[in-house]
């Protein structure tokens, strides 16, 4: 968010001076840990919003997805990003068959966003994948999703930067921020800094720096296996309303959720693992992923999200010269360029540049 938003601005102000000032040695949030999703909603997901929000509001956040991803990829390039339109699709266990029923309605409703057969019945490929039958009687087709290289993706995003003559500090851990008149003061380590404008950019970590916004951290715990012989998926997959996903990278399994199991201690900003999730995870991987394999785990890992009362991201001026991007609600890769784009605009709006 922080190095798309200093880009967005720089093409409206091409003679700024722009400082992007990074907590830690790399982004260490959820944008150097995430799992490189381009990804909208899955079913169950979106017909749980529809149910809480309704219709409109969770289209509006699909489209706000889908055009951040597709202004990330116009900003940096597919091949720069190791983005792969590889499709997605989601696992529907038997407890949850009977949203199915609303499959068409979903589909329908999804055409202005996403185009006709954007979520579709695919049961005839659960076999291909190796998936287990009994634990995964129907699959859903995500046709418009994509994964991508979330490493490539920032080497290429800090050398635009360096290009736009954009200055990066990272291990520059801000402990305040102060509207003074006609500039903002930033305290980071000994330094005090003066801009005329900043934008807080830090997702989960907000509220140290502001601590009224409604922004609760939500960690994410993640495996990696080793390499599996014959792996028969590539793609981005779902389960259980988003809270799982796993997808093929270099011929391993990336694997990570299981939040839902326990939110008041996933509410945490500690990059740890937990016994209880990892076990969860390592279940699902030896029963329904890939059932009857021997598949050893080669690293595990956390990052650290953001979530509120809903979905939307807060992007808003909080005080003079002081505006925020953040709380991407897990999707940063989807919507962070999109945000990035409005939160330019606040800026440069301001009158204070």
């Amino acid at each position: 968010m922080g190095l798309a938003t200093a880009l967005a601005v720089r093409a409206r102000l091409p003679s700024a001076s722009i400082l992007v000032l990074e907590r830690g040695l790399l982004a260490s949030g959820a944008t150097g840990r995430n799992a490189g999703f381009a990804c909208f909603g899955s079913l169950t997901e979106l017909l749980s919003d529809v149910d809480s929000v309704g219709w409109d509001a969770t289209l509006a956040l699909v489209e706000r997805r889908f055009r951040g991803s597709q202004a990330l990829l116009a900003r940096v390039g597919a091949q720069d990003a190791g983005y792969e339109h590889t499709g997605g699709w989601e696992l529907i266990e038997p407890h949850t068959v009977g949203v199915l029923d609303r499959l068409e309605e979903v589909e329908r409703a999804l055409r202005p966003v996403l185009g006709a057969g954007a979520v579709l019945l695919d049961d005839a490929r659960i076999g291909e994948f190796g998936f287990s039958r009994a634990r995964v009687p129907h699959l859903v087709s995500l046709r418009r999703e994509g994964a991508l290289d979330s490493g490539r993706l920032m080497r290429t995003l800090l050398k635009a930067c360096g290009a736009a003559d954009i200055t990066v500090w990272t291990g520059a851990d801000v402990k305040a921020i102060a509207s003074e008149g006609d500039h903002v003061r930033v305290e980071v380590g000994d330094l005090s800094l003066r801009a005329k404008h900043v934008a807080v950019c830090t997702n989960a970590f907000t509220r140290a720096l502001l601590p009224d916004l409604e922004v609760t951290p939500g960690r994410g715990q993640v495996l990696v296996t080793d390499p599996v012989p014959g792996l028969a998926f590539r793609g981005v997959f779902h389960l259980d309303e988003g809270f799982v996903y796993f997808r093929e990278v270099d011929g391993r399994v990336l694997l990570g959720g299981g939040r839902n199991l326990d939110f008041a201690g996933e509410a945490t900003a500690e990059l740890l693992t937990t016994e209880r999730i990892q076990a969860y995870l390592d279940d699902l991987l030896r029963d329904v992923i890939l059932p009857g394999q021997s598949v050893s785990v080669s690293h595990r890992w956390a990052g650290i999200m953001a979530f509120g009362p809903n979905k939307a991201p807060i992007v808003r001026t909080v005080s003079p010269g002081v505006a925020v991007g953040v709380r991407m609600g897990g999707m940063g890769v989807a919507l962070g360029s999109g945000v990035a784009e409005e939160l330019a605009d606040l800026i440069v709006g301001s009158g204070r540049l």
